[in-house]
């Protein structure tokens, strides 16, 4: 953020010296305050849409994406994805584990190895991200 502040601080001395130039061109006058208005409402104009941008790419880089005008972490996809997992898998499974037959156990484990390959299959993508 302070590389982006830099920048518009040059820029801003940058645009001041054009304005100071050729004031006409940019709707002022010789007039230091005239100039230094029309500097500020250019600058204005531009430093918000500058900011909104670089501040998206960094957050967009540091792994938030944005859903319902809201900045959400990935991480929370993950945690929530692993949540409803266990949340259905895991009281099937007890209960087939449970069984009294013979191999009544068998769909109950192989339930919680789907359910760990599908937990390694999430992280595997969330890692890629």
């Amino acid at each position: 953020m302070k590389g982006a502040e830099g920048a518009l601080k040059a820029f801003e001395t940058a645009l001041a010296d054009l304005v100071r130039e050729n004031p006409k061109a940019y709707g002022a006058n010789n007039a230091p305050e005239s100039q230094a208005r029309v500097v500020a409402n250019l600058l204005e104009s531009i430093s918000d849409s500058f900011l909104n941008r670089t501040e998206e790419d960094l957050r967009r880089r540091a792994g938030y994406v944005r859903v319902w005008g809201r900045w959400v972490h990935r991480a929370v996809f993950t945690f929530v994805a692993f949540g409803l997992l266990a949340a259905l898998v895991l009281p099937l499974c007890a209960v087939s584990l449970l069984s009294a037959s013979a191999w009544g156990w068998l769909p109950g484990a192989g339930g919680i190895v789907a359910a760990l390959l599908v937990g390694a299959w999430i992280l595997s993508r969330v890692g890629r991200g």
